[in-house]
């Protein structure tokens, strides 16, 4: 019998990358709207930076949307 134990294959954790797109509006504070979910950072910055764009052309003092920056998300 051999005294050395076998190694347990932990699966490596995955990670999503996260955007959260918050509703602002003046006098009611902010809500969350949507959360998207990407495979890249890359993929994750680049559908904020072109939200923001599309949101500063829609939005107004009043009430607006604005697309927070990517984080990682790790699925366990």
């Amino acid at each position: 019998m051999s005294k050395m134990k076998a190694k347990s294959l932990k699966k490596p954790s995955s990670e999503s990358w996260c955007v959260d797109v918050y509703e602002h509006d003046r006098g009611w504070g902010q809500r969350l709207e949507d959360h998207f979910k990407f495979p890249s950072e890359a993929e994750a910055a680049k559908y904020a930076s072109e939200a923001n764009f599309r949101f500063r052309e829609q939005g107004d003092d009043e009430c607006f949307a604005l697309a927070h920056p990517p984080y990682i998300q790790k699925n366990f």
